[in-house]
């Protein structure tokens, strides 16, 4: 009888271990769980925030472009007085500017359109000395210049966006979710030598 309770309680303890076991094991199993959800929902609000970020980039940078537009054509209307003709071409290329579609690909297309626009005025205002001594003049350019500034550093911001936004995507482990969070790559917007520089008057 003794020894059949001997075996029993060595049974009872090993079965006792074997729960015990079995228990760390499922406490084990849920930290790691907690820990790889609480990692999910981390990464995945640090990609929306930078995300964010670079969506209002853009909309700063369509914000600022559409005014400085609107100050080519307050120029535009000075140069009526000096050559319809050009005006008209003018009139042409400031209306056909792509109209907030928030993306890369349109604040180029914007950018490429406002520099012809503005090519062609500095090439007018050279043959026509008194269009530049002209107030209303001077102030639509200035107005131009401070846009452009605007325009040139949200660019800036929207660039150093996608660069943490590719970086993150690009490092493990969140290369690993990124994909399926709908996340992926932007592309940047070219910053020329040639239009780091103010716009000038001349």
């Amino acid at each position: 009888m003794s020894q059949e309770n001997t075996v029993h309680t060595v049974q009872e303890r090993q079965e006792r271990r074997r729960g015990m076991k079995i228990i760390m094991i499922v406490a084990v199993l849920a930290i790691l769980v907690l820990l790889l959800a609480a990692w999910f929902i981390s990464t995945q609000r640090r990609l929306v925030r930078i995300d964010e970020n670079l969506t209002n980039a853009l909309k700063q940078i369509d914000v600022q472009a559409q005014s400085r537009f609107d100050s080519l054509t307050a120029i535009n209307h000075l140069v009526k007085r000096y050559d319809s003709h050009e005006a008209e071409t003018l009139e042409k290329i400031i209306s056909a500017r792509s109209r907030g579609s928030g993306t890369a690909m349109a604040a180029e297309e914007m950018q490429t359109a406002f520099d012809t626009a503005l090519g062609r005025i500095n090439a007018l205002v050279e043959q026509y000395p008194q269009l530049k001594a002209d107030g209303n003049y001077q102030r639509a350019m200035a107005a131009v210049n401070e846009r452009e500034d605007q325009v040139r550093t949200a660019r800036m911001v929207y660039n150093d966006c996608a660069t943490k936004l590719n970086r993150e995507l690009k490092m493990f482990p969140t290369s690993l979710i990124a994909g399926m969070l709908g996340f992926s790559e932007r592309g940047y917007l070219m910053m020329e030598a040639g239009k780091m520089g103010a716009v000038t008057m001349e």
